[in-house]
């Protein structure tokens, strides 16, 4: 009997640059060693941006590129012949009803096998029209759909009336690091690193955060506050701006492009995290990877924050844009260091449980050789 041939899987995916949480968790996906061994891959990088800041324009650049993929799809579909596409699309908006859609009723038209990765969520808003309901409920029947949690499925498919699609929950996962390659001396310095680790977006609560350390101050002179990330509508200025305007240039300290053991560095010599956006948070790689080295957490519970960490366990939560709560629990941490240590040492532990790769690896090895096999 002759060896069985691999079966073909064609990713339409984003992946970096720009360094973002779908581009990275994309491309740990397509590298994977599972795919690489059981499949012949293609793919098909939906990169319409070069940079963070980029990314909420539309220009004659990205409209052109939008149809030169139209096509590279259509050429792979018939030449290629793909048993499988694996498309992360952007779920709403413009993005999706002027674009993705056409992408993925091409693929449909094909009567390929089709598994949808969505991050974001605004289904469940677009889904209010009548007209718009149609087109998601033709689209997304009888396919695959992989959410981030069981919270996001249920918001955002609750409007609609899917026929035959089958539904996955794989949160995401990270690369394990060898954290005790990094230099850590976080309980025995005077000076408190607050690390606040995100791409510059103002919904990250990146300007909440800065009025609160300022008053946090007021009473603990012992912290300082590190703001890493990359930048976005000049929001770095901004926060340069803040910092000189109140004198800040000896607390607060700003770093952008910091990417891999640099990263790392970082994390290991900071003594606390803080997140404390109000967007609607999908999920958060940069909790994880605080999680990873044991920092004890300071996050809005905002999204499936509350979902991924528990709260006065593995982390301190509050209301998002809850100046008072948000300071209130910053300075618990400030004033405990025994605290800080417990809740630290738990998140490492529910990280290595529940957020490694290999844990994430093995759900989507499943999920796919279940859609393969079906």
């Amino acid at each position: 009997m002759g060896k069985q041939e691999k079966k073909k899987i064609l990713f339409l995916v984003q992946l970096p640059p720009p360094v973002h949480g779908v581009s990275v968790m994309n491309n740990f996906v397509v590298t994977s060693e599972f795919i690489n061994k059981s499949f012949l891959k293609k793919v098909i990088k939906l990169n319409f941006s070069k940079k963070i800041s980029e990314l909420r324009q539309i220009t004659i650049q990205k409209i052109t590129k939008t149809i030169i993929i139209f096509f590279k799809l259509l050429n792979s579909l018939i030449f290629f012949k793909p048993d499988i596409v694996f498309f992360t699309l952007f779920p709403f908006g413009k993005a999706f009803f002027l674009r993705d859609f056409f992408y993925l009723a091409l693929i449909k038209v094909f009567n390929k096998k089709i598994i949808l990765y969505i991050h974001n969520v605004g289904i469940n808003n677009d889904s209010n029209y009548k007209l718009k309901r149609k087109l998601y409920n033709w689209v997304f029947s009888n396919i695959n759909i992989v959410f981030l949690s069981e919270k996001i499925k249920e918001k955002e498919t609750l409007n609609l009336a899917l026929k035959k699609t089958k539904y996955f929950i794989i949160p995401n996962g990270i690369k394990e690091v060898d954290i005790n390659k990094y230099h850590n001396n976080r309980n025995n310095k005077e000076c408190l690193n607050i690390l606040f680790f995100s791409n510059f977006f103002k919904e990250k609560g990146m300007f909440i955060l800065l009025d609160v350390f300022k008053n946090l101050l007021n009473k603990h002179n012992n912290i300082k506050l590190i703001i890493a990330g990359q930048d976005f509508d000049y929001n770095k200025q901004k926060i340069e701006k803040f910092i000189s305007d109140n004198n800040l240039s000896d607390k607060i300290t700003i770093k952008t492009n910091v990417f891999d053991d640099d990263k790392n560095k970082l994390y290991a010599e900071s003594d606390i995290f803080v997140f404390p956006s109000y967007f609607y948070e999908t999920s958060s790689l940069v909790i994880m990877e605080a999680m990873q080295f044991g920092l004890p957490i300071v996050a809005s519970a905002t999204g499936v924050i509350s979902d991924l960490l528990i709260n006065n366990e593995t982390a301190l939560l509050f209301t998002p844009k809850n100046y008072t709560e948000f300071e209130k629990k910053l300075s618990l941490f400030i004033n405990n260091k025994k605290l800080r240590e417990d809740i630290g040492k738990k998140a490492r532990k529910y990280f290595l449980q529940n957020y490694t790769f290999n844990v994430f690896s093995d759900k989507l090895s499943k999920m796919i050789n279940s859609v393969v096999n079906e």
